[in-house]
């Protein structure tokens, strides 16, 4: 319901902004959000997450009997090797609920039961001909836990509790929510709740975020064709200073408690990424990283210092196109935190409710980073304790935002709407700003 409310907000906000004769508002501005199924369906998901949760902790895995799931746990690396099998159209599949078959991923009777599996066979198995047509890897709803850690040299095999993570695979697309029956993508339907498929760290006791793997979803390096659609991702909790390597790029335990892409550009599709948590990047951190998000909800995440959302940092410049951000918390950034020459382009978002300690309630921009808005909303952000409610540009930073509104956002210090500094001019076209700018 509560997105709902907000979806209606924003259809009356741009309505009003078409009437009203204010000198910087265009009649022709629009906020077009064709991602609204998902943001409808948020608030069913978090319910339906503590019925998935239940069902985990009862080992409860659809009518499988105690002596299929045990034979597949104990021959499981002699399975995969042996005979695991895509089927002719270069799908595997995976179910967590399925009962009897033989668990060579060739078909829903067949399914794999965990995701995390299938990934180690990808990985182990990665062809040339993927780059034409790539291996799908079709995941019918359920919480799925990481099972084993990437790390350079522990052939992607290894339980290291912690840093147990999903790889995304070099031309791999991992498609969620399906009830298992399915034998084609567009039967697929991502509103019914029970059909979620949660990526989820929480690996430990529940609902205690301590012994959380630090991320959920890593991508490292060229990931080619690779894709995410359909999952929520949650439960991260990046709050170590250990590190590793995944395919020769360091992995900080500190950054990205939800989703670390570093050199690498995947594409992310119909995804919540929630209520995950870290010192930087509490929901993706973004390293010399562009991937794509379309249909994408960003919210309740927590960073101890930057981007509660999402931090971008040195040459990111993702795209957003019909995406949430809202009601993430950071220090400084607490939507968006962007730095060091790092300019995504935003179109059809809604940025709202986020909060910073410090610093850019909404988006911070630092550092040679200039951002395009198009069609954006920017409201009820906060500066807590600092400057720029709405938005912080500084050192050199000078977004672009065309069909605009950046209101109801309030700052402890200046800048209630747009707090610039250090040679940071930003440009406004059919843009209103309600609430003060400093320069």
């Amino acid at each position: 319901m509560k997105q709902k409310l907000l979806y209606i907000k924003y259809l009356i906000l741009f309505f009003i902004m078409a009437l009203v004769p204010l000198g910087a508002v265009s009649k022709t501005t629009t906020l077009n959000f064709t991602g609204v199924t998902l943001l409808d369906a948020k608030a069913s998901i978090k319910a339906s997450m503590v019925a998935e949760e239940v069902i985990k902790k009862t080992d409860a895995i659809a009518n499988a009997t105690e002596v299929q799931l045990a034979n597949y746990k104990a021959n499981k690396t002699v399975l995969l090797a042996t005979s695991t099998t895509p089927d002719s159209n270069n799908i595997l599949y995976v179910n967590k609920a399925v009962s009897g078959g033989t668990a060579d991923g060739s078909s829903w009777a067949n399914a794999l039961p965990e995701l995390a599996d299938a990934l180690v066979w990808a990985k182990n198995n990665e062809a040339t001909s993927w780059a034409t047509t790539p291996l799908q890897i079709w995941v019918a709803g359920g919480t799925y836990n990481p099972l084993y850690s990437p790390e350079d040299g522990a052939n992607f095999g290894t339980n290291q509790t912690r840093e147990n993570t999903f790889l995304m695979v070099n031309n791999v697309q991992l498609y969620g929510g399906f009830a298992g029956t399915e034998t084609t993508l567009t039967a697929r339907d991502l509103s019914i709740t029970t059909n979620t498929s949660i990526l989820s760290g929480d690996i430990g006791t529940l609902t205690d975020i301590s012994d959380n793997t630090y991320h959920v979803v890593v991508s490292s390096g060229d990931v080619g064709s690779a894709l995410l659609n359909g999952f929520k991702v949650t439960a991260g909790n990046a709050n170590s200073y250990s590190s590793i390597l995944i395919n020769t790029n360091n992995y900080n335990g500190y950054i990205g408690g939800g989703i670390f892409n570093s050199s690498s550009s995947p594409s992310f599709t119909n995804v919540e990424i929630t209520e995950n948590t870290a010192n930087y990047g509490g929901g993706i951190y973004n390293w010399s990283s562009s991937p794509s998000l379309t249909n994408v909800a960003i919210t309740d995440n927590t960073a101890n210092n930057d981007g509660g959302g999402i931090l971008n940092q040195s040459n990111s410049s993702p795209s957003f196109t019909n995406v949430e951000i809202t009601e993430n918390t950071a220090n400084y950034g607490g939507g968006i935190y962007n730095y060091n020459n790092s300019s995504p382009s935003l179109t059809n978002v809604a940025i709202t409710g986020n909060t910073a300690v410090y610093n850019g309630g909404g988006i911070f921009n630092n550092t040679y980073s200039s951002p395009s808005f198009t069609n954006v909303a920017i409201t009820e952000n906060t500066a807590s304790g600092g400057d720029g409610g709405g938005i912080l540009n500084q050192s050199n930073s000078s977004p672009s935002f065309t069909n605009v509104v950046i209101t109801e956002n309030t700052a402890a210090g200046v800048g209630g709407g747009i707090y610039n500094y250090d040679n940071s001019s930003p440009s406004l076209t059919n843009t209103t700003v309600v609430g003060a700018i400093y320069n």
